[in-house]
């Protein structure tokens, strides 16, 4: 019998990629097909030949690495179907940002169709292949998490970066101050996001910090213990403003120092810094780590890295015991 395989074609931050990755779990879990996940987009990496394995692996289910499974498409000729049949003469490029959005290469009901089968109250597609294009609707459940194991440098990094700073699980409160998607921090957020009108509700950095530091004081009024607290942002001009505004919070440092290219970091491109991709990837996944293991986590509602966070840690996910 032939192997049935799902596609995941990453794109966009760590949160969006991260949501569709569980979608992809949950599918791949309920039709019994191999999950092949591929990031080689460059949100994510600049080098098309760096496995995914260097920063995460998938347990407990049946995965292929994409160069694996390419090799195998190179190595048999035989045809095997594909759904969408447009991604037939696309299988092998990493350039897919280009056109995943575009009507023939989505799945139906724009990805909705993939929950419907988890739930059982659709079909599952015919086709040897079927390609997930990683936009559009999505239904994960958060706990999914727990099952996405980080490679030993970058657990071992992460611990190291706490352990300098004693920083502990539950032991540190942190806010995240999200600037790319900020005109007045030089931010853009693209017209075909559903949450655009959300991300421009502040006029100003000034009001944009004044309901996030509520929300922590009515938090830390809470609890009993005190706890130091951490900021971190894409923009290290919102965590100054933040430490001169309310005396108050340490910084998580990057190395890319605020610069942005449209809605963040992640959109950065090779001839846009010297920073190595790698370590920016590293800088973004102990950020999602830190936020986990936090005792009090605030954002601004709106910025999807921390809002998932937010909600994975309520699941129990850590990624990383600190």
């Amino acid at each position: 019998m032939r192997q049935r395989v799902v596609v995941l074609k990453g794109a966009e931050g760590f949160a969006d990629r991260t949501q569709c990755l569980m979608q992809a779990v949950s599918y791949a879990s309920k039709t019994g097909r191999t999950l092949v996940v591929d990031w080689r987009d460059e949100d994510w990496s600049h080098d098309p030949s760096e496995p995914l394995s260097d920063y995460l692996s998938i347990e407990g289910h049946d995965t292929l690495p994409i160069a694996d499974f390419l090799e195998q498409l190179k190595n048999d000729p035989s045809p095997r179907s594909v759904f969408p049949e447009a991604w037939s003469d696309h299988l092998f490029t990493d350039q897919f940002n280009a056109f995943m959005r575009d009507g023939p290469f989505k799945l139906p009901e724009n990805g909705a169709c993939l929950e419907q089968i988890v739930k059982g109250n659709r079909a599952d597609f015919d086709a040897d292949l079927v390609i997930y294009p990683g936009v559009g609707e999505r239904v994960y459940q958060y706990s999914i998490l727990k099952q996405v194991k980080l490679s030993p440098w970058i657990a071992s990094g992460i611990k190291d970066f706490a352990k300098a700073r004693q920083i502990s699980e539950a032991k540190f409160d942190l806010v995240h101050l999200r600037g790319g998607s900020k005109a007045w921090m030089g931010g853009f957020v693209s017209d075909r996001s559903p949450v655009k009108a959300e991300h421009n509700q502040w006029p100003s950095a000034e009001e944009y910090m004044k309901p996030i530091w509520e929300v922590y004081q009515h938090l830390v009024s809470t609890v009993s213990e005190k706890c130091p607290l951490f900021v971190m942002s894409d923009t290290p001009q919102l965590i100054k403003l933040w430490q001169q505004t309310y005396q108050c919070g340490n910084t998580i440092p990057n190395l890319v120092q605020g610069q942005l290219s449209e809605s963040g970091i992640h959109k950065l491109r090779s001839n846009d810094i010297e920073t190595p991709k790698r370590d920016i990837n590293f800088e973004c996944l102990r950020d999602f780590t830190l936020m986990l293991n936090s005792r009090i986590l605030v954002g601004d509602g709106v910025s999807l890295f921390s809002l998932m966070a937010l909600h994975c840690k309520t699941s129990g996910a850590r990624m990383v015991n600190l």
